[in-house]
């Protein structure tokens, strides 16, 4: 699991374009190749990052639940199998 946080892994992420939760810090101390950082959004980008409240998470579980079966035609299970 090491490997996953270290700077070494935080690249493999970042080579896939996926965003190191480490990227921040890796920019303060130039440790993003200039090839690299040049093909991904700076970590400012991500600072204003919103998650949904839970009354909106409850609105769209409730639109899920209603237009599910019209929308991709499979029905939703009531209760675990």
């Amino acid at each position: 699991m090491e490997i996953l946080h270290s700077d070494e892994g935080q690249l493999a992420w970042m080579k896939g374009y996926a965003h190191g939760v480490q990227q921040a810090d890796m920019e303060s101390r130039g440790a993003i190749p200039a090839d690299l950082a040049a093909k991904l959004p700076a970590s400012s980008a991500f600072s204003s990052a919103v998650s949904p409240s839970p009354e909106q998470l409850n609105v769209a579980l409730s639109l899920i639940k209603t237009g599910w079966m019209t929308t991709v035609g499979v029905a939703i299970p009531t209760s675990a199998p």
